[in-house]
């Protein structure tokens, strides 16, 4: 938890697709099989953002901070939200 809270100029997250527990997608950082959005990076400067159809749960702190993100558009596959993830 909270491993970027305080890199507001991260503005992407690229994980080696070799890895075996994290993965990433569109500079976003997500568990190996992205069920799990864990951190969406706090510098980036897009304005809106889709969450994929395969995650079912927003970690906490996931969005936290994220000054120039104004929309996430969150599907019906997300079950779980966890505190502070806005």
């Amino acid at each position: 938890d909270d491993a970027f809270s305080f890199c507001d100029n991260l503005t992407s997250i690229t994980v080696n697709n070799n890895n075996n527990y994290y993965s990433s997608q569109d500079g976003v950082l997500f568990n190996k099989n992205k069920t799990t959005l864990i951190q969406y990076p706090k510098g980036n400067t897009r304005t809106s953002y889709t969450i994929p159809n395969s995650v079912t749960s927003i970690g906490r702190y996931a969005f936290s901070y994220c000054g120039k993100l104004t929309s996430v558009t969150i599907g019906d596959s997300v079950t779980s939200i966890g505190n502070y993830a806005f």
